[in-house]
């Protein structure tokens, strides 16, 4: 059982951020690092409420809205999620082989 999210972990900083970022192979301009931390401390302390509350129990931020935009459609969304990604050539995403035949 994993143990839950607490005061004594260390907080999310630039190192973690970076190692998340390699693993989901995504790359975070270093002008976005701050918001990003800042995000992922959000979510953690979202999760970290999550087993206080009972099963019949509403969570005590029900009705509030997670979304930070309008989940609107844009043009240029497929050519910057492309363009985030490890590697790309064109408006395709590279990747690497899994399998070898």
């Amino acid at each position: 059982m994993t143990e839950p999210i607490s005061p004594k972990h260390p907080k999310v900083d630039e190192k973690v951020v970076l190692h998340v970022a390699k693993l989901a192979r995504l790359k975070v301009p270093k002008e976005a690092l701050l918001e990003t931390i800042n995000e992922m401390e959000s979510f953690l302390h979202f999760v970290q409420q999550l087993p206080s509350q009972g099963q019949d129990q509403e969570p005590s931020d029900a009705g509030k809205s997670l979304s930070r935009r309008p989940d609107l459609p844009r043009a240029d969304a497929q050519r910057e999620l492309i363009s985030l990604s490890a590697g790309h050539q064109d408006d395709f995403v590279i990747v690497p082989a899994v399998l070898k035949s």
